[in-house]
């Protein structure tokens, strides 16, 4: 396997692990969200169990439930890349603005626009230096 065919499944098995975050992390904004106006509708004199109190305690529950799941799916991401060695394999990259474009685009998991802009050169530039990156990667590895 090439170097190249290595960095594309691994950043494929990342992504889909962080969309999976990111769903997770939208579905406890939106149950904040609703425990909030729930919670909002509860008056202070009544202290006692209502359907109110239930509703947010099932909500706080699953809110938990949800943010270990997403801690679970992080620690899978940080496991896959410290079994797939991404972070040494960038460190072997001497020149800083190499090393960024390969941390943002395989640890953070960035689009290439989005590289491109945070590095302020052009998309295809960014996309040249990305593929200089791998022919030099190929002779300090194994692949």
């Amino acid at each position: 396997m090439s170097i190249k065919e290595y960095l594309k499944q691994y950043r494929k098995e990342a992504v889909d692990i962080n969309k999976s975050i990111k769903a997770i992390e939208e579905r406890i904004q939106t149950l904040r969200a609703m425990q909030e106006r729930v919670s909002s509708n509860i008056s202070i004199v009544n202290v006692q169990k209502t359907p109110n109190n239930d509703r947010i305690a099932d909500i706080s529950m699953k809110i938990l439930d949800l943010e270990n799941k997403s801690l679970l799916k992080i620690e899978k991401l940080l496991d896959l890349q410290e079994e797939k060695g991404i972070e040494i394999l960038i460190d072997t990259i001497d020149k800083e603005l190499l090393k960024t474009i390969m941390y943002e685009r395989y640890i953070n998991l960035k689009k290439w626009k989005d590289v491109a802009k945070g590095v302020n050169y052009s998309e295809s530039y960014v996309k040249e230096l990305h593929g200089e990156i791998l022919k030099k990667l190929r002779t300090f590895s194994y692949f």
